[in-house]
């Protein structure tokens, strides 16, 4: 929104689907509270330990088993799982940790965003 002088002063997000990453992350400053806080908390940590173990597996079969690693689709799936088992450890270890601490949680997201 601008105001008289042209200038920016405030961002309002919109999606026109019911899969808005931005609620979830809270980009509004009105975060989830009570049981639904709670209830997303769990089914995003839950989920998120879930793929890390599904990738962990992935990386483990690969590396474990000489004749799947021959070809380059083969080397591309081992760098995308690596790839996400580390953003999904970052993301779940900045949600945990740096909660309060401005400097941190701008770390993380740049770390989650390069």
């Amino acid at each position: 929104v601008l105001n008289a002088a042209g200038l920016v002063t405030s961002i309002t997000c919109a999606s026109p689907h019911l899969t808005n990453f931005a609620a979830l992350v809270d980009a509004s400053g009105n975060a989830a509270t009570g049981i639904n806080g709670d209830a997303l908390s769990i089914i995003t940590l839950v989920c998120s330990i879930l793929s890390c173990i599904g990738l962990f597996l992935t990386i483990l079969t690969h590396t474990s088993y000489q004749r799947l690693r021959r070809s380059v689709p083969s080397h591309l799936l081992l760098c995308l799982a690596w790839t996400l088992l580390i953003a999904l450890l970052l993301f779940i270890m900045a949600s945990e940790v740096v909660t309060g601490h401005t400097e941190l949680c701008q770390a993380t997201a740049v770390l989650l965003q390069y």
